[in-house]
């Protein structure tokens, strides 16, 4: 059995068509990979996907995200984004901000297309749970990821695109992860 200090971590983040489940897409999904025994970065991977139903849409969440201004550049299906993430993520511990949020989505995508996940429904950190120890007894108006950047001096610069956020995520984690080491 593999110790959980010896899987891959997979940062994750999607992007959105709006936040209701039921008629919102995926139009952006991006992954990192990181080797926690190597301490290394391993890939960095992104697809921007063509919305099946862009009238079902959130205008603010496509002026958020950034679709608005590039849908040219939507381009992959959903269907072989999921398939390509699932075979990157496999066996990983999926790390997010509010990454329930993003399972959900994803998974939900994944059963529709009949695509079973490659990676374990409870192997997974979520960036707000561990921000916390750290945030408690600070001056830190949320748990929001632009806030726990701010909070470490990380760039919020790009925000709301995938890669980017993942990015950011990383990047909290491993100021999070410098912090609990040295306070072992």
């Amino acid at each position: 059995m593999v110790k959980y200090n010896q899987k891959k971590l997979a940062f994750v983040d999607i992007e959105l068509t709006g936040l209701d489940e039921s008629k919102h897409e995926i139009i952006e999904i991006a992954t990192i990979i990181y080797n926690q025994e190597e301490d290394r970065v391993e890939r960095e991977w992104e697809k921007k996907i063509a919305p099946s139903h862009i009238e079902t849409a959130d205008p603010k969440a496509l002026q958020i995200n950034g679709y608005i201004n590039n849908p040219h550049l939507y381009k992959s299906s959903l269907r072989s984004a999921l398939i390509k993430f699932n075979s990157i993520a496999r066996d990983c511990i999926i790390v997010g901000q509010n990454i329930d949020f993003d399972l959900r989505f994803i998974r939900r995508n994944m059963e529709l297309l009949d695509i079973k996940p490659s990676f374990h429904r409870r192997d997974k950190l979520d960036l707000t749970s561990l921000a916390w120890w750290d945030i408690k007894d600070s001056e830190v108006k949320g748990i929001s990821l632009a806030n726990l950047c701010d909070r470490f001096k990380i760039s919020n610069a790009g925000a709301h695109t995938a890669l980017i956020d993942c990015k950011r995520t990383f990047g909290v984690y491993k100021c999070l992860m410098n912090k609990y080491l040295m306070n072992e």
